[in-house]
C-alpha cells in the first residue's frame, strides 16, 4: 500500500492507518523536534501532540507529501513556542541567580534556546535561507534551487541573517550585563 494509499484510508477514520502514518513519521518527527529542544521527553510529547493534529485533521489532507510538510511546520511551530515559554522562565533565573549551582549544562541549554529564540525574530524569508545553509547545511545552489531565487539573493539573505541575529545577541548580552552590573551593585 502507498503513503497515499495510507492516507486515503486514515481519511475514512481508519485507525490502523494512522497507526501506520504514526510509524512512518514518528522518528523524523522526533528528529526534527530534538534538534530544537533536545530532551527526549519533551520531543516525544511534541510529536505526539502533532500526531493527535493529524487524527483531528484527517480527511484535510489529499497527500502524503502535504500532510507532512503540515506536520513538520506544527511541530515547529510547537518547539518554538515551548523554547519560547522556557525561555522566559530561564531568564528569570538568571535575574534571580537560581542557575549558578546547575553548572554548564544549563548555560548551554540557555544559549540554544536564546539563539532560537534570536532566529525566531528573523523575517520568514531570510531565516528560512539561513536554516536551509547554517542547519541543514544546503549549498547555495541547491537553496537557491529550492527556494526559488538567485544565488545572490541566497547570499545577501544568509548575510542579513548573520548581522540580525548577532544583533539581537548583542543587544540581550548587553541587558544581561547591565542587569547583573546593577544587581550586585
Amino acid at each position: 500500500m502507498t503513503k497515499n494509499e495510507i492516507l486515503n484510508n486514515l481519511n475514512r477514520g481508519d485507525q490502523k492507518a494512522f497507526k501506520m502514518l504514526f510509524d512512518m513519521m514518528f522518528y523524523g518527527l522526533f528528529g526534527y523536534a530534538y534538534k530544537f529542544v533536545k530532551s527526549k521527553e519533551i520531543a516525544e510529547e511534541l510529536v505526539e501532540d502533532v500526531m493527535v493534529i493529524m487524527w483531528e485533521k484527517q480527511g484535510q489532507f489529499d497527500e502524503y507529501d502535504r500532510l507532512k510538510a503540515y506536520l513538520f511546520g506544527v511541530l515547529r511551530n510547537k518547539a518554538l513556542d515551548y523554547l519560547k515559554s522556557n525561555s522566559k522562565m530561564m531568564f528569570s533565573e538568571i535575574d534571580n541567580h537560581e542557575i549558578a549551582d546547575e553548572g554548564p549544562a544549563v548555560i548551554e541549554e540557555e544559549l540554544h534556546v536564546l539563539i532560537y529564540h534570536a532566529l525566531d525574530s528573523l523575517p520568514a524569508k531570510c531565516r528560512q535561507v539561513f536554516e536551509l545553509s547554517c542547519i541543514e547545511g544546503l549549498k547555495y545552489s541547491e537553496i537557491s534551487e529550492r527556494m526559488g531565487i538567485s544565488i545572490n539573493t541566497v547570499k545577501s539573505q544568509r548575510s542579513r541573517a548573520i548581522k540580525l541575529t548577532r544583533s539581537f545577541l548583542d543587544e540581550y548580552m548587553l541587558a544581561l550585563y547591565l542587569s547583573f552590573y546593577m544587581h550586585n551593585l
